[in-house]
């Protein structure tokens, strides 16, 4: 979970983000599976075709609105720890630890 996402959410709301993340990660991984072949098949002189569902991938791991958190944000943070004047509140930190902890000690227990 996310800090600053809400504990409160269902867990299939939970597992649909994960389920996206992962189609996500699979059609990124395919897509690359998808160059290199092109790549082999181009330096070996063979002909290759791909169906329009193969194609199709492509322009979802190419897309820069994909990603899964702010780049400037990070680099933000990354400056204000660099400049010792980055602040958090420890209290939400924890509430977050235990409620990840509690969110994953249920789902051991079904």
């Amino acid at each position: 979970m996310k800090i600053g996402q809400k504990p409160e959410l269902p867990s299939a709301a939970a597992q649909a983000a994960g389920s996206a993340k992962q189609q996500a990660r699979a059609g990124a991984s395919a897509a690359s599976a998808l160059g290199q072949s092109v790549a082999k098949a181009k330096a070996a002189g063979a002909p290759v075709s791909f169906s329009p569902a193969a194609r199709g991938l492509e322009p979802i791991s190419c897309s820069s609105n994909s990603s899964d958190f702010d780049v400037d944000r990070v680099n933000a943070m990354r400056a204000a720890i660099a400049n010792g004047t980055f602040q958090f509140n420890p209290q939400a930190v924890a509430d977050k630890m235990l409620s990840n902890a509690y969110e994953v000690l249920s789902h051991a227990r079904v």
